[in-house]
């Protein structure tokens, strides 16, 4: 992922699902680096962490699509990102689990009902394995 980064800086759209090896480390490389990125897939990348949503913030504003499913990102690091008014987001897979707390805390917030309402797609991605 180093090296794709360093050699590939017009990336737009990539996608990791199921790669066990990429991390924190080859994703925050990259973002630094491709700033044109329209969507990111790192669904069952265990090794990325909230560290990943703070840098596509930091550098990757045009960002449209995101999922993070079955990752290491925090309900609290996702509702970070969620409040980011700089990203175009506009869809934003993740895990089923944080249905419920993410409603409760948009809504703390007085966000519920907001943009977020259909820009979040909860998914039991892992349904039928152990913890999810």
């Amino acid at each position: 992922l180093l090296s794709i980064a360093d050699s590939f800086t017009k990336v737009t759209r990539p996608s990791f699902p199921k790669c066990p090896k990429v991390t924190d480390k080859g994703v925050l490389h990259m973002l630094t680096r491709c700033h044109r990125l329209a969507s990111l897939d790192v669904t069952a990348c265990r090794h990325v962490t909230d560290a990943v949503l703070e840098a596509l913030v930091a550098h990757c504003p045009m960002l449209k699509q995101l999922s993070v499913l079955c990752t290491s990102v925090s309900d609290h690091g996702l509702l970070k990102l969620m409040l980011e008014d700089s990203l175009a987001l506009a869809k934003l897979f993740v895990d089923a689990k944080f249905n419920a707390r993410l409603n409760q805390q948009l809504g703390a917030l007085g966000f519920f009902g907001s943009k977020w309402k259909k820009r979040l797609v909860f998914v039991n991605y892992f349904a039928g394995e152990p913890g999810y």
